[in-house]
C-alpha cells in the first residue's frame, strides 16, 4: 500500500509470504522401530532447473507468448552481469526454449518482465573469418547451474561461462577445424542500441548506449572490459560495430576470457574485474558463486516431499533472488537518476532495475525476510532515486524511470521491506518525498483529478493525455485514500486489502461476479449473458441471489473488516432494474464506561428502470 498524506502511515499491505515446511513422521509406539527423520537439503542449487520460465506456451497475458521471460545463463543473486545464451527466437529474457539456434552470449538481462531491455554487448564465439548469425546445438549438450553456463554447438565449438556480480570469465574451446574467431556487438540488444570499441594487443573495451524499455524513453550506458590469454592475431571488421577478433590456438584450443562492466566507466569496470576474480581460475569463480547462491537458497531449509517438489521450491527462490540487481561498483559509484556520478556509503550497495508493479505484493518481503542487509540498501536505494529523480518511479531501469505501470510501487516497497526487517534506510525522509511525490504528475499521474472526485477519469494522465481504462482503474486501486470509504480494492473474485494506521489494523474485501468491480466510476465488463445463473453465496450475512432470468445479474460487494468499522454494499442489475442498496461508513461514537460502542448507519435505497 502506498504510503498516504495526512494519515502518517509507516507500516503497510502484508501480502501473504509462502514457506515451505519440514514435515516429521510421527512418533513411532515403544515397541516400533526409530521413525526415520528427514535430512534437509545440503546443496540447494542443485535443485534450480533454470529452463523454468524459458519456453513459451502458456497463455499470453501480453507477455510476450506466454513464457515467463526468464534466461538460463550465469548470474550471481542480485547480479550486475547475467551472462546468458540468446537465441535467435526473441524471448524477453533473451532464451527461447524451443529454438535450438543461438546467435550470441549477450552481458545484461532482465528476468520476468512483459517488456524487452538489455540483451548488450553479445560475445560469439565463431569458426572462420566472417559474420554468422547463428550456430545450432541441443539441450542434451547444454550444462546450467546457478552461477554457470555451458553449452556445445552442434559443430564442436565450446562455449563455458561463470560469473561474479560484476564480472564474468568464460572458456571458448575451438575444435580446430578452422580459424578461432570472436565477434563482438556493440551496436547490439533487444532494443535499438549504438556503441563504440578500443581493441588492443590481448583486449577489448567500449561501451553501449541503450533503452527503449516497454516503447519509453529510457536511456543508459554499460561499459565493459575483456582481456584474452591468447593474443589478439587479427581482426575484421564487416561494419564499424562488429569488430571480429582471431586467435591462434595453434598451443592451446581454449581461448579464456575476463570481462567486467560497470554503467560509471570503463576503468571501473577494470577495477571491478580485477577485484571480484583477480587471477582466480574459472573453476574457482564458478564455485564461488554458487557458494553464494547456496548460503543464500539456503537460508529455507526444507526437507521431506519429492525431488520435484524440492526442485519447484528452489526454483522458484532463485529466481525471487535475481532482481533487483546491483548497481554500484566495487568502489562504491554509481550512476544516478540525475545523471551524475555518486558513492554509496563504505560496505552498502545501490541496486536498480525495479520492477515496481510485479514485485511488492510479495517478492520484497521475502529479500527482507531473507537478508535484512540488502533490504536495507534497496529501500535506501529507493531514497537516492527519489532525491536525484525528483519524484519515485513506477518502474526503474538501470538509472532512469520508465513511467510504465501503474500506483506506488516503490513506496510500497520501501515500506515493506522496513516492515520485515529492512529497517536500516532514511525511512522518515523517504517518507516525505512520497508524500510530496502525491501531488506530483510524474509520480502519480492524473492526481488531482482523483484527489478532487475520489477517482481517474478514464485515459487521463498529468499531462491531460488519454490512457487505457485498465490503466485507471489500477492506477486508483493501488493507492489507498486516508478516507476509509475509498479502501476497496476491485479485484476477482475476492481481494482483501490490510493496511495500519494510527496503530489500528484495517481490511477491506470485494468480491464481485465481473472481470473487474465498478468501483469509483470505473466501466467494466459485465459477465456474458447466460440463461441461469447459479445461486451465490456472499461474504455479509443476508446477501444471496439466485435466479433463472435470461439476463445475467452483475453484482459488487464491498465491506470492511476493521476493528469498529462497518459497512456494505451492493449493486446489481437485472432485467432493466437495478438496485443499490449502500450501508454508509461511519466511526463508532466513543462512550464512557463499559457500554460497548454503537455504530450509526444510514441506508440509501435507489430504485431506477422496471420493477
Amino acid at each position: 500500500m502506498p504510503l498516504r498524506p495526512r494519515s502518517g502511515l509507516v507500516a503497510c499491505l502484508v501480502s501473504a509470504l509462502a514457506a515451505t515446511m519440514a514435515m516429521a513422521p510421527a512418533v513411532a509406539p515403544a515397541s516400533a522401530a526409530p521413525a526415520k527423520t528427514a535430512t534437509t537439503v545440503s546443496d540447494p542449487a542443485q535443485y534450480v532447473n533454470a529452463y523454468v520460465g524459458s519456453k513459451p506456451g502458456a497463455t499470453d497475458f501480453g507477455n510476450g507468448g506466454g513464457a515467463g521471460n526468464t534466461f538460463p545463463g550465469a548470474d550471481a543473486p542480485f547480479g550486475m552481469l547475467q551472462w546468458s545464451p540468446d537465441t535467435v527466437t526473441y524471448q524477453h529474457g533473451g532464451y527461447s526454449y524451443d529454438d535450438n539456434r543461438i546467435r550470441g552470449f549477450s552481458l545484461t538481462h532482465i528476468s520476468g518482465a512483459g517488456c524487452g531491455d538489455y540483451g548488450n554487448i553479445p560475445f560469439m564465439p565463431t569458426l572462420g573469418t566472417g559474420l554468422v548469425s547463428s550456430y545450432t546445438f541441443s539441450h542434451a549438450n547444454e550444462k546450467i547451474a546457478p552461477g554457470a553456463y555451458g553449452v556445445t554447438f552442434d559443430n564442436g565449438l565450446k562455449t563455458e561461462l561463470a560469473v561474479s556480480k560484476r564480472a564474468g570469465v568464460a572458456r571458448f574451446t575451438y575444435p580446430g577445424t578452422d580459424t578461432a574467431s570472436l565477434l563482438i556487438d556493440v551496436a547490439k540488444a533487444f532494443n535499438n542500441a549504438m556503441g563504440a570499441y578500443t581493441i588492443g594487443t590481448n583486449s577489448i573495451t567500449g561501451y553501449e548506449d541503450g533503452g527503449g524499455f516497454c516503447g519509453a524513453g529510457n536511456k543508459y550506458r554499460v561499459y565493459f572490459t575483456a582481456t584474452f590469454d591468447h593474443t589478439i592475431t587479427g581482426v575484421d571488421k564487416p561494419t564499424q560495430t562488429q569488430p571480429i577478433l582471431h586467435f591462434d590456438t595453434s598451443s592451446g584450443r581454449t581461448v579464456t576470457a575476463r570481462v567486467g562492466i560497470s554503467f560509471v566507466s570503463i576503468a571501473n569496470a577494470q577495477t571491478n574485474l580485477s577485484t571480484e576474480q583477480g587471477s582466480k581460475t574459472f573453476e574457482q569463480v564458478r564455485d564461488g558463486t554458487r557458494a553464494d547462491w547456496n548460503a543464500l537458497l539456503g537460508r529455507i531449509s526444507v526437507a521431506g516431499g519429492t525431488a520435484a517438489q524440492t526442485t519447484t521450491f528452489y526454483t522458484a527462490l532463485y529466481h525471487s533472488l535475481l532482481f533487483p540487481e546491483t548497481f554500484s561498483d566495487v568502489n562504491g559509484q554509481y550512476i544516478g537518476f540525475d545523471k551524475a556520478i555518486h558513492t554509496t556509503a563504505s560496505g552498502h550497495t545501490e541496486y536498480a532495475t525495479f520492477s515496481g508493479w510485479d514485485v511488492y505484493r510479495s517478492q520484497v518481503q521475502l529479500i527482507a525476510f531473507l537478508d535484512p542487509g540488502i533490504a536495507s540498501d534497496i529501500g535506501q536505494t529507493i531514497d537516492d532515486q527519489a532525491a536525484q529523480a525528483g519524484y519515485l518511479d513506477r518502474w526503474t531501469l538501470a538509472n532512469g524511470g520508465t513511467g510504465v505501470m501503474n500506483g506506488d510501487p516503490l513506496p510500497t516497497i520501501a515500506a515493506n521491506m522496513y516492515a520485515f526487517g529492512g529497517t536500516g534506510f532514511n525511512a522518515s525522509d523517504l517518507l516525505g518525498k512520497a508524500v510530496a511525490g502525491t501531488a506530483n504528475g510524474s509520480q502519480r499521474p492524473g492526481y488531482a483529478q482523483y484527489n478532487a472526485q475520489g477517482y481517474i477519469p478514464e485515459g487521463v494522465t498529468a499531462s491531460g493525455a488519454r490512457r487505457p481504462a485498465a490503466w485507471n482503474t489500477t492506477q486508483a486501486t493501488s493507492r489507498f485514500p486516508s478516507s476509509p470509504a475509498g479502501w476497496a480494492t476491485p479485484r476477482w473474485p475476492t481481494t482483501t486489502c490490510c493496511a495500519r494506521r494510527a496503530g489500528e489494523t484495517c481490511c477491506m474485501t470485494t468480491t464481485s461476479n465481473r472481470a473487474t468491480a465498478t468501483v469509483a466510476g470505473f466501466p467494466s465488463t459485465p459477465a456474458p449473458a447466460r440463461r441461469t445463473w447459479r445461486a451465490t453465496a456472499l461474504s455479509t450475512p443476508g446477501w444471496s441471489r439466485s435466479t433463472t432470468r435470461d439476463f445475467s445479474p452483475v453484482w459488487a460487494e464491498t465491506r470492511p473488516c476493521c476493528p469498529g468499522w462497518t459497512a456494505s454494499s451492493r449493486t446489481s442489475t437485472r432485467d432493466r432494474t437495478s438496485r443499490t442498496r449502500t450501508w454508509a461508513m461511519s466511526r463508532p461514537r466513543k462512550r464512557r464506561g463499559p457500554t460497548p460502542s454503537r455504530v450509526r448507519r444510514t441506508r440509501r435505497r435507489t430504485w431506477s428502470g422496471a420493477r
